[in-house]
């Protein structure tokens, strides 16, 4: 018996990891292609996509996922709508993925460890997104009321960004739905495919 008691992620891809990667990858696209007043309403898959990717991959791997997707989809609206690339963005799913990596120890935890930091760790994910995302539109006068540069104004800034999360509850509620989703589906197909692994209790035979 081998005891995962190393800090560093390992290179997990074993049947459980690669269907839940895939099959949420592949929503995440679709998600991006969505109408945005619908998309309102859909679950948020890039917190928890990066949560599990950090959890279960080596730290490149799980940002090379997020950003490919980040950035074909980036791409595709560039060239077709000519929408500008959210550079800050990539910046928020990089902290998703560390937030991934730090939750990895707390999995080999009883169950309700495991539990309570995965959610501690989609809070946290989602609050630095808005920070970051919000902080970054402030930083480049995307409205006129940001200017000039002041407490007030990144106070305001803050403040519309949480007015405007208010109208999307599939992002605000859906994040921590999709995470419980994803981690419970890793649950489900490891107790089918990889018996030596135990939610809360990981061990390699």
């Amino acid at each position: 018996m081998i005891r995962m008691n190393e800090s560093r992620p390992t290179s997990d891809w074993s049947y459980p990891v690669v269907g839940v990667v895939v099959v949420t990858a592949l929503y995440a696209v679709l998600y991006r292609f969505v109408p945005y007043d619908r998309q309102a309403y859909l679950l948020w898959p890039f917190g928890a996509l990066a949560l599990y990717t950090g959890s279960r991959l080596r730290i490149w791997q799980a940002l090379a996922i997020l950003f490919a997707i980040q950035l074909a989809t980036d791409l595709t609206f560039y060239f077709v709508n000519q929408w500008g690339i959210p550079k800050t963005t990539y910046l928020a799913w990089t902290v998703f993925v560390l937030l991934g990596v730090s939750v990895r120890p707390l999995l080999r935890q009883h169950w309700l460890t495991a539990v309570a930091g995965i959610g501690g760790a989609s809070v946290i994910g989602y609050a630095a997104f808005f920070l970051i995302t919000n902080t970054a539109a402030w930083l480049g006068n995307a409205r006129p009321e940001y200017e000039p540069h002041t407490f007030e104004t990144l106070m305001e800034a803050y403040a519309q960004g949480l007015a405007f999360i208010r109208t999307r509850p599939g992002q605000v509620i859906g994040n921590p739905v999709c995470v419980g989703l994803v981690f419970g589906a890793h649950a489900a197909l490891a107790h089918a495919f990889k018996p030596a692994e135990r939610f809360g209790t990981e061990q390699l035979r």
